[in-house]
């Protein structure tokens, strides 16, 4: 298809359990001319914000949305400190993740002997939704059994 932009996906380990969390963008081509940023969205904050938020701004972009797979405290653990970083992002996620991750022993990181918990949700997202974010045509899909109420996300 001409003129379309494949999607550019940043890979960072975070946290002290070194977890994989993902700056996705769609390049040059959504660049915003009030901010000259284009706009991404951060899969799976677990933790180091300023270091998220750092490879964000290294990259040109500014943080549109924060979607979360599941509810382990590995893959939340920084969500609350990047969000306070970029006014106006929102955290997305399954119906279950929201609950799980606004509770320590839910998101097992009571166990941890570090308790953590995402702020709520700003976006539920539906099994089989469509949506659009970041200027990227996504799909939300349910695939519990790591944690129920995981989600992957389609570009």
């Amino acid at each position: 298809m001409a003129g379309k932009t494949e999607p550019r996906i940043a890979h960072l380990e975070v946290g002290k359990l070194a977890a994989c969390c993902y700056i996705v963008h769609a390049g040059s081509g959504g660049v915003s001319p009030e901010t000259n940023a284009a706009p991404c969205v951060v899969v799976d904050p677990g933790g180091d914000a300023d270091f998220i938020d750092a490879a964000i701004r290294r990259l040109g972009l500014r943080l549109d949305a924060a979607f979360l797979t599941h509810a382990h405290a590995d893959h939340i653990g920084g969500a609350e400190a990047l969000l306070a970083l970029w006014p106006g992002a929102i955290l997305a996620c399954s119906v279950e993740t929201a609950r799980r991750a606004v509770d320590p022993r839910l998101n097992l990181s009571v166990y941890m002997g570090d308790p953590v918990s995402a702020p709520q949700a700003d976006r539920i997202l539906a099994d089989g939704e469509a949506f659009a974010m970041a200027g990227m045509p996504w799909r939300a899909v349910e695939v519990p059994g790591h944690d129920p109420g995981e989600m992957m996300y389609i570009l």
